[in-house]
């Protein structure tokens, strides 16, 4: 099933990308990646995603997508009732986000973002904040998160790419794929590291 095809998250914006003094484009406009970061909580029960060159990251439930599922097997009236009402679920999170290739998650909430134009990696993180009635809403029901920067290194995170925790921390894949779309020879950019941060 081809869900949220249209919906406005899905896509990026045409930019100029800088990675280590390196402009990536592709014809005059610059580049446009539409959704590529993509990860799931770990309950399962939310999934984020973004466009590598869009400025957001979004958040859906999976209970709803698992609902349009069930229901689009059911009939055809109920698919494209679906397909009207599933938009609304989804969450704005991050309105500042990076341009990033891979993110993941961990179990206190947060979402790990590789920033490829800073050679770093950011954490986005729940905050607590005041609801209308000065109620504290606690970090778990608050939508919006907080970036951070967690690391940079301008020689070992050129193009960050992956992000996958292990049983003793965080793994990034690297590569230099800035350098591929200036035509040069890709294979004489090597190592491409596999790092982690502990």
């Amino acid at each position: 099933y081809r869900i949220l095809a249209n919906h406005q998250s899905m896509f990026g914006m045409s930019t100029f990308i800088q990675v280590q003094g390196s402009v990536v484009q592709y014809g005059p406009l610059g580049l446009t990646i539409n959704v590529d970061s993509i990860a799931l909580d770990r309950s399962g029960s939310k999934l984020f995603y973004g466009a590598l060159t869009g400025d957001s990251l979004y958040s859906i439930p999976t209970s709803h997508l698992l609902h349009y599922l069930r229901t689009a097997n059911e009939s055809r009236e109920d698919q494209l009732l679906m397909d009207a009402h599933l938009p609304q679920r989804v969450s704005l999170v991050l309105p500042n986000k990076p341009i990033t290739d891979g993110i993941t998650t961990d179990g206190a909430g947060n979402v790990y973002l590789t920033a490829l134009e800073h050679s770093s990696i950011a954490i986005a993180m729940p905050q607590k904040a005041q609801s209308e009635d000065g109620v504290p809403v606690f970090a778990g029901e608050q939508k919006l998160l907080k970036l951070r920067k967690l690391v940079q290194s301008s020689e070992l995170l050129r193009w960050p790419d992956g992000l996958c925790f292990g049983p003793d921390g965080l793994y990034i894949t690297n590569s230099a794929l800035h350098l591929k779309f200036l035509g040069e020879d890709f294979s004489m950019h090597a190592p491409f590291h596999i790092l982690r941060i502990s």
